[in-house]
C-alpha cells in the first residue's frame, strides 16, 4: 500500500503537462500574423482570437545547440548566446514563428539542408512571439538550420534566466545565476518553441568565471575549455547532448555552491553519480537529502522496470526560488527549505517535507515505495491533500482536472491544488477501484508505451483498461475505466452521497448529487464501498456496489435491521462526501462518544469528523449533530481525526470569534496533549513528533494554561539563557513566546532569523514573529516585506502576511496594510500572490466593520482586481449569510453544554461531610482538576 504514495506524486506530476490539454488539442491551430506591408496577402493577427496563444503548426524542433555567457558583476547582470535549432519544415512556409520574451535578437539565418538560404527578410516581435519573415518559402518535409545571436539581462523575478544572492562565509553577498522555465519561461532565456509537445535533444554551452561552476540537465563533456573569444578569466563548461525533452525542463546554474556526492546504481549495476549542491556554509545540511535521494530513484527503478535513463543525477538549493522545487531532468531545483535538514534543529515536519518533495520530484519519472512507514504518509494525505481538495472544489474559481488553457496567465493559474490535490486523490481512488497489482501493472502499461513521447490521460486509462482485463477485475458491466474516470477529470466539483435507511426493511437509498451546487447536472460513475457496526470490516477497500453516471439514486439492500449504524467510503478511498439520516449519524455519534470508537479506522474517523463539520456549514446537516459528534475527541489520541478537525475547527473560530461564546470555545485536546511525551526521545516515532509539532500550537491557541506556561518558560530559556528549544516544539515555543512578550523579544527573534542558515528555522521564525499582538511592530514587519533589502526574500513576503493575518490583531493591520499599500504590493509581492492575499483577508473578516471596510476597497479597486474582486465580494457575503444562519444555534450548543459542566462541577461542593481542614483540602484539589478538565475540553463544555 504505501508505494501508492510515490505513484501518487508521479502522476499527480504528470496531471500538470496531461491534465490541461497543452498537448496537440490545446486549442484550434490556426495562427494569423500582424499586418505589415511585407506582402498584399499577409494575414492580420487577431489578438483577440483563442488560439493567440499556440505556436503555429508546420515546424518541428530536432534539436538545440546553445551557447550563453552570463555576466555576474554587481554593475552588469546581463548575458549574451546563440542558438542554433535544427528543425523539419513539415509543409510550405513563408514564415517561422518562435517564442521569445524580453530579448534582444540579431543575425538570423534560416539554411536549408541543402544550402538554400531562405533568407531572413524582416522580423516581428508579437508578445511572446518572434516571427521570422521568410524570402524564399520552406519547401514541405525538409531540414533547415535557424541561427541567431541574442541577450538579455538576469532576471529578478525567479523566472527564466535569473540571478540569486546568498552570504557568503565571511558574511559577504554572492551571486549566482540559476533558471526556471516551469510552465512557459524558457522563452524568456533563449529563443525556442517553447511548448511542451515540441520536444527536442539539447546540446547546452556555459560559459563561466574560472573560480565558479556549472550545472546542466547532462554531465560535462568538456570542462574548463579555454577560449581567446570569450572575457578575461572564463572558460567553456561544454555538456553532453541530451535526451529529447520539453523545453520546459531544461535548466542549467552558475556558481560558487560545494557538493556532496553519493551514488545509484542502475538496473544493469552501473554505479550513477547522485549529488547534492548548496553554499559552502550550508552544505552540511544536505545529508539527509543525500541518504533519501539514490533510495528513491533505484527504488523506481525496480518497480517500474524501467532503468533512470540519464547519467547523473543533480539536486541544488536555489536561495531564491518561486517554486517549491522543479523537476527538471538530471538537475532538480529546490527552495533551500524543500532539500536542507539539520538534525537538532529542523522539526519532524521538515525532515518528511525534505523526503517528500524530493520524491515527489524523481517520482515525475517513476513511482515507488522509499519513504518511512512509521510516517503513515496515505493517512496523512487523506487529510492534506483530499479534505483541502473538498475545500477548492467548491469555490468559483475551481476547474476540471482536465481543462483547456488558453493563455500564459492560464497556465500558471492552473498549476494550483486542484490539479495536485484532486488529482491525487482520484488517482488513489482508481487504485482502490482496481487493486493494487492491477493499478501498478496498468501504470507500466502506459509508461512502456509512452516512453519518449507526451502523453494524455485517455492512453493512462487505456493502459488500466488493458491491466483490468487482463486480471478479470469486476469493473460495470460494458463500462470502461476512461468512462468512469471521465466524469472525475472533467467536471468540477465532486459528488455528496446521502444515505437514507430503512431500518424495517434493511435497505438504503442512496443518492448522488454535486455538493453545495443546488440544480447541478453533473454526475458520476461512484465506486461504493461500507461497513456495517455488527460486522466492521475495515481493511477491504474493495467496491461492493456502484451508482451510474445516469443514475441519481440507488436502492441498496440487505442491511441490518437493528439499530446499527452503517458507515460509508471505507478509508475515504473515494472522492465524495457522505450524509446520513438522523438515526444512522446518532447512531454513529453514540457509538463515537464511547471506548468503542477505537474499532472505528482512524481515516473513517477523521471523514465523519470532516463530513459533519462540512455538512452543517453548507446547510445539509444540524450543527448541533455535528458538534455533538465532536465531542467524542475528548476520547481521542490519535493524530489524524485531530488534524481533520483543525480547518474546520479554525472557521468556527475566527467566525464566532467576537461573539459572547468565543471564550467558551477550546479544543477538546485533554487528552491528547496529556498523552505526549515532551521529550527529544519522542523523534523515534516519525508520528508521535508530528503530533506534537501540531498538538501543541493547538493548545496554545485556544488558550491551555499548561501550554501558555510551558511555552513562556521555554521562550525565556532560549533568549535569556542560551538553552535550544526542542525541536518540534518551536513552532509553538517561538510563537507564543512572542505573543507574550514585547519589542525587545521580538527583536531578539529577528536577529536569529537573519542570522540562521538552516532555511526550515528561518522559515518558523518567520511565521513566529506574525504572532505579536504590537500593532506597531505587525506594521513595522509587514512594512520589512516591502523592502529590497534581502532581508525577507520576495519568495518568503506572502509567508510573512499569512502569519500576521493568523491573529485577530493581525487581520487588524493587515486589512489597513493592504488598503494603504495596495499598488507597492503588486510591485513587491507580484500580482498574484497579492491578489490571493486579499482573498485570504476576504476569507477571515468577520465584525461589520471590517467587511464594510473591504467591501469600499474592493468596489474602488474593481478595474484592477477583476474576478478576484467578485470573488473576495462573495467570499465576504457568504461568510455574513453564515454568520445570520448559523452563529447563534453554535452560541447556543456551546452555553448548553458550559451550564452542563458548571451543574456537574458545582456538585463536587454538595458534599455531605464534615468540613475539617483535610478535607477542604481534599475537596479543592478534586475542583482545581475539575476545572481543570474543563479549560480543556473545547466542545464539550
Amino acid at each position: 500500500m504505501l508505494k501508492m504514495v510515490l505513484a501518487l506524486l508521479f502522476l499527480m506530476a504528470i496531471t500538470t503537462t496531461l491534465g490541461h490539454s497543452m498537448g496537440e488539442n490545446f486549442v484550434e491551430d490556426n495562427f494569423h500574423l500582424n499586418e505589415y506591408d511585407i506582402e498584399e496577402n499577409d494575414e492580420p493577427f487577431d489578438s483577440n482570437a483563442t488560439d493567440h496563444w499556440r505556436l503555429p503548426e508546420g515546424i518541428k524542433p530536432i534539436s538545440y545547440a546553445i551557447q550563453i555567457i552570463p555576466n555576474l558583476d554587481e554593475s552588469n547582470f546581463t548575458y549574451v548566446g546563440n542558438i542554433t535549432i535544427d528543425v523539419v519544415a513539415e509543409e510550405v512556409l513563408d514564415r517561422i514563428t518562435l517564442h521569445a520574451t524580453d530579448l534582444t535578437i540579431t543575425d538570423h539565418s534560416v539554411i536549408g539542408s541543402d544550402g538554400t538560404d531562405c533568407f531572413v527578410k524582416a522580423t516581428q516581435e508579437e508578445g511572446d512571439y518572434y516571427i521570422l519573415m521568410l524570402s524564399t518559402n520552406t519547401t514541405a518535409n525538409a531540414s533547415y538550420t535557424i541561427k541567431m545571436n541574442f541577450a538579455g539581462k538576469l532576471r529578478d523575478d525567479m523566472f527564466g534566466f535569473y540571478k540569486s544572492s546568498y552570504t557568503g562565509k565571511d558574511n559577504s553577498t554572492e551571486w549566482m545565476a540559476t533558471t526556471q522555465f516551469e510552465a512557459t519561461s524558457a522563452r524568456k532565456a533563449f529563443p525556442c518553441f517553447d511548448e511542451p509537445h515540441l520536444k527536442a535533444n539539447f546540446t547546452i554551452s556555459l560559459a563561466r568565471p574560472s573560480n565558479m561552476s556549472t550545472l546542466c540537465n547532462m554531465p560535462l563533456k568538456d570542462v574548463g575549455t579555454e577560449d581567446l573569444n570569450l572575457p578575461e578569466g572564463y572558460v567553456w563548461d561544454n555538456y553532453e547532448e541530451s535526451p529529447k525533452m520539453s523545453t520546459y525542463l531544461v535548466a542549467f546554474t552558475v556558481s560558487k555552491f560545494h557538493h556532496d556526492n553519493s551514488s545509484f546504481t542502475s538496473m544493469d549495476n552501473e554505479s550513477k553519480p547522485f549529488t547534492v549542491w548548496a553554499p559552502e556554509n550550508t552544505i552540511d545540511q544536505v545529508k539527509y537529502s543525500l541518504e533519501v535521494g539514490p533510495r528513491i530513484l533505484e527504488i523506481m527503478q525496480n518497480l517500474t522496470g524501467f532503468d533512470y535513463v540519464l547519467p547523473k543525477m543533480d539536486l541544488i538549493a536555489i536561495p531564491d526560488f518561486n517554486a517549491g522545487a522543479m523537476e527538471n531532468w538530471g538537475l532538480v531545483t529546490f527552495r533551500e527549505a524543500d532539500l536542507f535538514y539539520k538534525e537538532g534543529v529542523s522539526s519532524a515536519n521538515s525532515r518528511q517535507r525534505v523526503a517528500t518533495v524530493i520524491a515527489h520530484e524523481l517520482a515525475h519519472q517513476w513511482f515507488g515505495d522509499v519513504l518511512h512507514p512509521q510516517w503513515r504518509l496515505m493517512e496523512q494525505f487523506v487529510v492534506d491533500m483530499l479534505q483541502t481538495a473538498f475545500l477548492l472544489d467548491v469555490q468559483d474559481v475551481a476547474h476540471p482536472i482536465t481543462h483547456n488553457v488558453l493563455t500564459v496567465n492560464d497556465i500558471y493559474a492552473v498549476f494550483d491544488n486542484i490539479v495536485y490535490n484532486k488529482a491525487g486523490s482520484v488517482i488513489r481512488m482508481m487504485e482502490h477501484i482496481l487493486g493494487e497489482d492491477t493499478f501498478f501493472k496498468g501504470l507500466w502499461n502506459y509508461l512502456n508505451s509512452r516512453q519518449y513521447d507526451s502523453g494524455n490521460e485517455d492512453q493512462l486509462f487505456e493502459g488500466l483498461d488493458e491491466a483490468a482485463k487482463e486480471n478479470n477485475v469486476p469493473l460495470p458491466v460494458n463500462v470502461t475505466m476512461t468512462e468512469i474516470m471521465h466524469g472525475w477529470t472533467h467536471q468540477v466539483g465532486f459528488p455528496l452521497l446521502t444515505v437514507v435507511r430503512n431500518f424495517t426493511q434493511g435497505n438504503a437509498l442512496i443518492r448522488q448529487e454535486r455538493f453545495m451546487t443546488s440544480n447541478a447536472n453533473e454526475s458520476w460513475t461512484i465506486p461504493l464501498s461500507f461497513t456495517t457496526q455488527s460486522n466492521p470490516n475495515f481493511n477491504d477497500t474493495t467496491p461492493n456496489n456502484w451508482i451510474m453516471e445516469n443514475q441519481r439514486e440507488i436502492m441498496i439492500t440487505d442491511l441490518p435491521l437493528e439499530k446499527e449504524w452503517i458507515i460509508f467510503n471505507i478509508q475515504v478511498t473515494g472522492y465524495y462526501r457522505v450524509n446520513y439520516d438522523d438515526e444512522n449519524w446518532k447512531l454513529i455519534t453514540d457509538y463515537l462518544n464511547s471506548d468503542n470508537h477505537v474499532k472505528i479506522h482512524v481515516l473513517n474517523k477523521a471523514q465523519l469528523v470532516c463530513d459533519s463539520l462540512n455538512l452543517a456549514k453548507a446547510g445539509y446537516l444540524n450543527y448541533n449533530h455535528a458538534l455533538g459528534l465532536t465531542s467524542y475527541l475528548a476520547r481521542e489520541t490519535d493524530f489524524i481525526p485531530w488534524s481533520s478537525a483543525y480547518n474546520p475547527f479554525d472557521f468556527l473560530s475566527s467566525r464566532i470569534g467576537n461573539s459572547s461564546a468565543s471564550e467558551k470555545y477550546i479544543v477538546l485536546l485533554a487528552k491528547i496533549y496529556d498523552s505526549l511525551k515532551f521529550n527529544e526521545t519522542s523523534n523515534e516515532d516519525p508520528v508521535e513528533s508530528l503530533t506534537i509539532s501540531e498538538v501543541v500550537p493547538w493548545a496554545c491557541k485556544y488558550q491551555y494554561k499548561n501550554c501558555i506556561t510551558m511555552s513562556k518558560q521555554l521562550f525565556k530559556d532560549f533568549l535569556e539563557n542560551g538553552i535550544s528549544v526542542p525541536v518540534n516544539l518551536k513552532k509553538a515555543v517561538y510563537c507564543y513566546g512572542i505573543s507574550e512578550g514585547f519589542t525587545e523579544e521580538w527583536n531578539k527573534l529577528w536577529e536569529i532569523a537573519s542570522s540562521t542558515n538552516v532555511a526550515s528555522e528561518k522559515l518558523l521564525i518567520l511565521n513566529a514573529l506574525g504572532c505579536t499582538k504590537s500593532d506597531v511592530i505587525i506594521e513595522s514587519y509587514l512594512n520589512k516585506t516591502l523592502l529590497d533589502d534581502g532581508q525577507i526574500r520576495k519568495q518568503d513576503r506572502t509567508i510573512v502576511f499569512n502569519s500576521v493575518l493568523a491573529t485577530a490583531q493581525g487581520l487588524s493591520v493587515g486589512i489597513n496594510f493592504l488598503i494603504e499599500n495596495f499598488e507597492q504590493m503588486r510591485a513587491s509581492y507580484g500580482e498574484r500572490e497579492t491578489k490571493d492575499i486579499l482573498l485570504a483577508i476576504a476569507d477571515r473578516v468577520s465584525s461589520k466593520e471590517q467587511i464594510e471596510k473591504l467591501t469600499t476597497f474592493v468596489k474602488s479597486n474593481k478595474a484592477t482586481l477583476g474576478a478576484v474582486g467578485v470573488q473576495a465580494q462573495k467570499t465576504m457575503d457568504d461568510n455574513s449569510h453564515w454568520n445570520q444562519k448559523y452563529a447563534k444555534t453554535i452560541e447556543d450548543w456551546l452555553n448548553r453544554r458550559r451550564r452542563r459542566r458548571s451543574n456537574r462541577a458545582q456538585k463536587i461542593f454538595s458534599l455531605d461531610c464534615d468540613f475539617n481542614e483535610k478535607t477542604v483540602e481534599r475537596v479543592i484539589r478534586k475542583t482545581s482538576k475539575q476545572w481543570n478538565h474543563l479549560r480543556i475540553s473545547t466542545l464539550n463544555l
